[in-house]
């Protein structure tokens, strides 16, 4: 199902809206989601072009993003290309991952740079606003890279190794530089309304003028207009008939239910996991899974960087649940990542955030401090509310007493892992 089937119907023409009206709305909000999550994301910057470190770990108290890493320390940018060129300068990684993802204002990869594009002295990228014509002034062997709306997200990762290590990483990261070419910083628009629908409609207005649509999309975005949407820095629904008004309210409540219920989402279900498919992160014109993603997993890597497995599920179908013991083991020659690359196994909430527990391990992996491997190299991790006691301990990762799910992350994933022939073993 998609937003738009669930937005189907109509009723008298001054206060309902007639179905049309209904399925542009829908189809709208599936389009505009994302947007407006980079939006939402972008305002709570204080400044763009400038930089905002995390200097810990992601633990239970961080809730902007969903399903947040608890392997790196994030750095991060709201960048605005629309005076000009950004300059972004990586240190070297000292054998440590380290990445920057860029992301356009719709949430799909622009690039990804990684240990496999950063060389050991570090490297120097230009983000560009693609056909503005802005001149560039860089050192050789600076990359350039076109992002296709005014404003984009970037985002650093800073591989941690435990938490005696989190200091180092933290030095390690704050040797990125991002700098604008122009200090200016770009009008903040601001709407209100009483109704969270509206509002939301309200806000994709101002996300559309800011970023327009590509060429190709412009003719889809124009659509929206019979249903009373218009890119516009000042929105406002005093020219909505109250049918239109309707409709808005009705394509955001109906489209968030989906998205919260994960029906749009995508991909195969192998051995216990569910497996993404080759277009997360890259998106194209899957409107549907774009904004399924923007509200799961926003900012996500494509598969070329990480894949991430997920389930709230054994292998046999029952469901995650803390207060019944669960174990997985991962067999020997685990994990299968390139040099350089990591995995881990991280506990979420079936809203998508980190629980608290009374050991504060919210992910677990062979680099976390204790762990016990077993001598032909497997790996079992106990998953369950209570201490598992003994032995066990070391390898616990603990759960809610309830409900919970999974991602099993794999960065800088072997190729095999993309053939459907490959499984991971399930939760037992």
């Amino acid at each position: 199902m998609s937003v738009l089937q669930a937005c189907g119907g109509g009723g008298s023409a001054d206060t309902t809206p007639d179905a049309a009206t209904l399925k542009l709305a829908a189809s709208a909000f599936e389009y505009g989601y994302p947007l407006t999550e980079t939006m939402r994301v972008c305002n709570g910057f204080a400044r763009v072009n400038a930089l905002s470190f995390k200097s810990t770990l992601a633990s239970p108290a961080d809730t902007a993003v969903v399903r947040p890493n608890n392997d790196t320390l994030y750095a991060s940018a709201c960048v605005w290309l629309g005076a000009g060129t950004v300059a972004v300068s990586m240190p070297p990684a000292l054998g440590r991952y380290m990445s920057m993802q860029v992301l356009d204002a719709w949430t799909d990869n622009v690039a990804v740079k990684g240990p496999a594009q950063i060389p050991a002295g570090g490297a120097n990228f230009i983000l560009r606003l693609a056909g503005s014509g802005s001149a560039l002034t860089s050192a050789p062997g600076t990359t350039v890279i076109d992002v296709d709306t005014p404003y984009a997200y970037v985002l650093f990762r800073t591989l941690v190794n435990g938490p005696a290590d989190v200091a180092q990483a933290d030095t390690l990261q704050r040797a990125i530089t991002l700098t604008p070419a122009s200090p200016s910083q770009p009008v903040r628009a601001a709407s209100t309304s009483s109704s969270a629908g509206l509002q939301f409609f309200l806000r994709l207005s101002q996300g559309l003028a800011q970023n327009p649509p590509p060429d190709a999309q412009a003719s889809l975005v124009a659509s929206f207009a019979a249903a009373g949407l218009n890119p516009t820095l000042t929105p406002s629904v005093g020219g909505l008939t109250v049918a239109q008004q309707s409709a808005w309210d009705s394509a955001y409540s109906q489209g968030l239910a989906l998205l919260d219920a994960g029906v749009l989402a995508r991909g195969t279900r192998r051995g216990g996991w569910n497996f993404p498919p080759a277009n997360l992160g890259v998106f194209g014109t899957d409107y549907a899974y774009r904004a399924q993603i923007a509200r799961s997993g926003l900012f996500a890597l494509p598969a070329s960087e990480a894949i991430y497995l997920s389930t709230a599920q054994t292998l046999t179908g029952d469901t995650l649940d803390g207060r019944t013991p669960r174990v997985l083991r991962l067999p020997p020659g685990w994990p299968p990542v390139e040099a350089g690359g990591f995995w881990s196994l991280t506990v979420y909430s079936p809203t998508g955030f980190l629980v608290d527990n009374p050991i504060a391990r919210y992910s677990l992996s062979d680099r976390t401090p204790g762990v016990s491997i077993a001598a032909d190299g497997s790996l079992s991790i106990y998953l369950q509310c209570t201490d598992p006691g003994g032995l066990n301990t070391a390898n616990w990762l603990p759960t809610p007493c309830g409900a919970y799910n999974l991602s099993l992350r794999l960065y800088r994933p072997l190729a095999t892992v993309s053939d459907p022939a490959f499984t991971v073993p399930g939760v037992q």
